[in-house]
Order: structure tokens, then C-alpha cells, then sequence
């Protein structure tokens, strides 16, 4: 995390990252909240649907971890509600940095139909050019 708001300011060519002090702070509250409040949960599912070998899953333990993503997820449903990103009108580094995490819902197989308003986000922000780059380059 870290490493992707110092590489934003740094070579903020795109407008990544905020120029207002007070968009700064809200990027790295939504940077830091990603962290805190999804990542845990998130990865708790997706290892235990998709990762471990089937004879180590605990299925009771990613479904109470997608039980904790309901409440963070209702949060962010309700922001996107009221502006196309995190910060407002434009992507920033704080959509950049959710949206990584939340990639992993997927694979965690986490049913998005209650946060309609997150899951459109999601796929606008795996649209980005930047993104489509990303996993062709992953695949080479």
C-alpha cells in the first residue's frame, strides 16, 4: 500500500493522486480502510474456496468471513451511491487500491448482488486501459 501512494505522488503524470490536502488524507482513508476492514475477510474466503487443497477448506470460515465483508461492502455500496469513485468524479490512486483488493472477490466467490453499486465500480475499474495492460501482461 505503502509503495503504491508513494509511486502515485511520485509520478502523478495521470492525476492519480490528489492535489488538495484534504483528498490526500480521504485517499489514504479509503487505502488504509481496504486494508483494515476488507483485506482479511476477503482473503479468508478466497483461501479456503479457492486456494487451500478441498481436505484443508473450512467453508464455515469463508462463510462468516463473507458475513464480515457485508457490513464494508454496504459502506462502499453507499459512497458509489453518490459519486462514480471514492474520492468523486475521477479515478485515483484510493479506487486503485480498493479495487485491488476487492479483485479477490471472485475468486472468493462473493456474491456481489446485494452491493450492486460496488460490483458495476469493480468492473469499471478492471476496464481501465492500465488494468486490461496489467493482465495481458500477466498472461505472456
Amino acid at each position: 500500500m505503502a509503495i503504491n501512494l508513494y509511486l502515485a505522488k511520485k509520478y502523478n503524470t495521470a492525476g492519480l493522486y490528489p492535489t488538495r490536502l484534504e483528498d490526500e488524507a480521504r485517499a489514504w482513508q479509503w487505502s488504509f480502510w481496504g486494508m483494515t476492514d476488507v483485506e482479511r475477510p476477503l482473503l479468508t474466503a478466497m483461501m479456503n474456496r479457492a486456494i487451500f487443497p478441498e481436505n484443508q477448506r473450512d467453508l464455515a470460515a469463508a462463510d462468516a468471513a463473507e458475513e464480515t465483508l457485508a457490513q464494508p461492502l454496504g459502506v462502499l455500496d453507499g459512497v458509489l451511491g453518490r459519486t462514480p469513485h471514492l474520492l468523486g468524479e475521477h479515478f485515483t490512486v484510493a479506487d486503485l487500491n480498493v479495487a485491488s483488493t476487492l479483485a479477490w472477490a471472485r475468486p472468493a466467490q462473493i456474491d456481489m448482488s446485494s452491493f450492486p453499486k460496488v460490483a458495476e465500480w469493480l468492473r469499471i475499474c478492471a476496464e481501465r486501459p492500465a488494468a486490461r495492460t496489467v493482465r495481458q501482461l500477466q498472461r505472456e
